[in-house]
């Protein structure tokens, strides 16, 4: 975990936030225990899932902890002296243990067949009513629907534009925080923020970014120009990661003109 989503999980404990500030924040505060969960047995699918859970359960109170780096133990001393939360790892290396755990509190999981789909899985599941994962390993699709944890969605297919078209379509979808991220799913440091705060996740890249003004870069042409574009210019915003690629005045640039605080959240190493 870096240093920046470090940070964001101790909102997960009940800081109350401003209705200034864009921060998303739990519903309560988690008593205890704290599940530690690793990735390190997992496959890049279940990683993803992994998160997923881990920000759809911190809606109502911080209640899971993934353990992907060397990193964490700083983190989780922090948020144990924050909290005076006491931890568990009973599920340490049994991520299936956790979603049968927490199956209860899930209403569904939205399917993507392929790593290119994954940010248009996570912003599906946003935007989605109830408590929504992801997943693209079949036999844990298989698993949670053995649980009773239905599929609500498929974004197979779906690019990320088009995946944000439909979740903003339900209205549930934040205006006021956007996470920018690989659509590979390659650095999933963000995901759990992302669901947590039910923001759509899209790539930012592009070599031009730097050289196209707000008023003629063709909003909508992109995924991430679609979302900067649905942003609430009333209030405050904040972007999550980072872009993928292209010019970083650009970027910095063109958030900040959608009222956008950009937390330049490092990507995971994993």
């Amino acid at each position: 975990m870096s240093k920046a989503v470090g940070a964001v999980v101790l909102l997960f404990l009940g800081a109350a936030a401003d209705d200034f500030l864009p921060y998303p924040k739990s519903m309560g505060t988690n008593e205890g225990p704290l599940y530690l969960v690793s990735t390190e047995s997992l496959g890049a699918p279940d990683v993803v899932s992994l998160y997923s859970l881990s920000g759809v359960l911190a809606r109502a109170s911080a209640q899971l902890f993934v353990v992907a780096s060397e990193d964490d133990s700083f983190w989780l001393d922090e948020i144990v002296k924050a909290s005076n939360i006491s931890t568990d790892s009973r599920f340490y290396n049994d991520f299936h243990g956790a979603l049968r755990a927490f199956a209860v509190q899930l209403d569904g999981y939205i399917f993507y067949s392929a790593a290119a789909e994954t940010n248009a899985a996570i912003t599906l599941a946003s935007g989605a009513a109830g408590s929504v994962i992801v997943s693209a390993s079949p036999e844990t699709c298989f698993f949670l629907e053995r649980l009773g944890v239905p599929r609500a969605g498929d974004a197979t297919g779906l690019s990320s534009r088009a995946a944000f078209e439909l979740a903003a379509a339900g209205g549930l979808l934040s205006r006021r925080v956007a996470v920018f991220a690989p659509d590979d799913g390659s650095k999933p440091g963000t995901v759990d923020y992302a669901l947590f705060g039910r923001a759509a996740v899209v790539e930012f890249t592009g070599p031009a970014a730097a050289t196209r003004s707000y008023d003629d870069d063709g909003v909508g042409e992109t995924a991430w120009a679609t979302v900067l574009a649905s942003m609430d210019l009333t209030a405050l915003n904040a972007g999550m990661g980072w872009l993928s690629g292209g010019d970083e005045f650009g970027y910095m640039r063109l958030t900040r003109m959608r009222a956008l605080l950009l937390e330049a959240s490092p990507f995971h190493p994993k």
